[in-house]
């Protein structure tokens, strides 16, 4: 959002083709559905999620309505901005599938370019891809993770 407010010129000599969020760690207001009913994993528990959220918000700051994690705020954050398109990948069983859906959603609404693709199966969660002892043994985990890199690779080289 801060790039796209800036205006191309501000990063010249780059440019934003686009972004690929891979599970992002936004949050909602409350704990959502997601957060409360998916199992944890090796990668994200219940305590992991409110941890990790206090080490993205800047010093001070304990509300889950911040435009780092929020989406809602971070919709409210780009209203302005000139963004490029994003891909946003979701995890089925992802504590945080709720609310990275919402931001996918919320930004399309908002008038932004976001695809989001959902990897579904049981035992998919958050980073799933990098359990790589599930991806080599568990069939589900190894195609869904092979749909993410496609996916991923499929937006890249159509922007």
């Amino acid at each position: 959002a801060r790039a796209g407010e800036a205006g191309a010129e501000a990063l010249d000599p780059i440019r934003l083709a686009g972004g690929v969020l891979l599970h992002p760690g936004f949050i909602l207001p409350e704990k959502s559905p997601s957060e409360l009913e998916n199992p944890p994993t090796p990668f994200m528990t219940q305590e992991t999620v409110d941890k990790f959220v206090m080490l993205a918000l800047p010093v001070g700051t304990t509300s889950r309505d911040h435009p780092y994690t929020s989406p809602a705020a971070a919709v409210t954050a780009a209203e302005g901005a000139q963004l490029p398109p994003m891909l946003v990948m979701v995890a089925e069983e992802d504590m945080l599938r709720d609310a990275q859906v919402e931001y996918g959603e919320a930004m399309a609404r908002a008038g932004k370019a976001v695809e989001t693709v959902v990897s579904h199966g049981r035992g998919i969660g958050h980073v799933f891809y990098l359990n790589w002892f599930a991806v080599e043994s568990h069939p589900v985990a190894a195609a869904r993770a092979r749909e993410l890199v496609d996916a991923v690779k499929s937006f890249v080289d159509s922007h």
